[in-house]
Parts: C-alpha cells; structure tokens; sequence
C-alpha cells in the first residue's frame, strides 16, 4: 500500500504542466496592397534559437513543429483568431522532443497542438504561402511574421502579423548558383 502511494506521488509531481496558447494574425498596413487572398498558412513552433525556423530543413535540424492549413478568401485587412490546431495538418519531425527530459522518451505526437503546449521557451512564426507557381515555402512573394519568442508557463494570446515579403531572387544570385551547379556537374 505505502509503494502504490509513493509511486502515484511520484508520477502526479513529474507530469509537465501543458498550457493553451492562442493567437491573433494580422497582415501588416506596409504589405496589405501585395496581399493574395488564397493560400496556405503555415504556423512554426521551436524550441531552439538560431536559423530562422521558416528555412531550417527538417532533416538537419531537431526541435520544431510545423502546422499548415489552407484558407481562402482572407480579407488583407481581416484578423484571423488561432486557438486551436485541431484541422490543421501536423507535420512533427521524429526528433521534435518537446520534453527537457529525453531519458523520458517523449516524442510529440499528432495529438499535440497548440491547445496543450508544455511549458518551455519557444520560437514562434507564421508564413503566409500565397505563391502558389512555386512549391517552395520560402519562394518570392510569400509573407512572413517575425520570429517571436514566447515563453509558455501559463496560457496565452499572442499578437503578431504577417511584415515581412521575400524578395525575388536577384540575377547576381542566379549568376553564381549556376556557375556553382556546372562547376559541380
């Protein structure tokens, strides 16, 4: 009776806390007139620092989450309410450990979202697919937000827009990838 009892003190004391966050998206003023009203939003969440999460390939870095979901009709000046990620598919690296404890084995699974977040310090942002010629996330004309750092210990609503348009490729660009792809070739 008295190891049952010490063994269910001990597991209710190391289950991490788990909060909801929820967000409120915006298009920037500055962006509004290059705005397209159909694509995909796409909803990065990262427990490291450095690269920018929105170019970090999944193979090669550890520690993110990615979550996409296709709208249509946005309105440039509408705000949309995330609070939930529920119909949004999930795309999660195995190597995403959300726990500070990897002796625990804690993989994330489909399940999570942004409604049971464990408490940590994350790099959020969003990026607004609307280039639709190109398959590539980062291709010209897309819209990005800026990295926010949050950190969850308790539930929260976060504010952020959409500021940032990658710029088209310049031909100095293209000159020295194709000189560097027939060097390799």
């Amino acid at each position: 009776m008295v190891l049952f009892l010490l063994t269910t003190i001990k597991k209710s004391n190391c289950q991490e806390q788990v909060y909801s966050i929820s967000f409120e998206l915006s298009v920037s003023e500055e962006l509004q007139k290059e705005f397209k009203p159909n694509g995909r939003l796409f909803f990065f969440i990262d427990k490291n620092e450095g690269v920018e999460t929105r170019l970090k390939n999944p193979f090669w870095w550890g520690g993110w989450c990615l979550f996409g979901k296709n709208y249509s009709n946005w309105d440039a000046d509408e705000i949309i309410t995330i609070n939930s990620t529920e119909d949004w598919e999930v795309f999660q690296p195995n190597n995403f450990l959300i726990s500070e404890h990897p002796e625990k084995g804690w993989h994330v699974q489909n399940e999570w979202g942004i409604q049971k977040v464990p408490e940590g310090i994350y790099q959020v942002q969003f990026l607004w697919d609307q280039n639709t010629m190109e398959s590539n996330i980062n291709s010209q004309g897309n819209m990005y937000s800026q990295i926010q750092e949050i950190e969850v210990n308790k539930s929260k609503h976060i504010k952020m827009s959409l500021s940032e348009i990658i710029p088209p490729m310049t031909s100095s660009y293209l000159s020295f990838l194709s000189a560097s792809l027939r060097e390799w070739c």
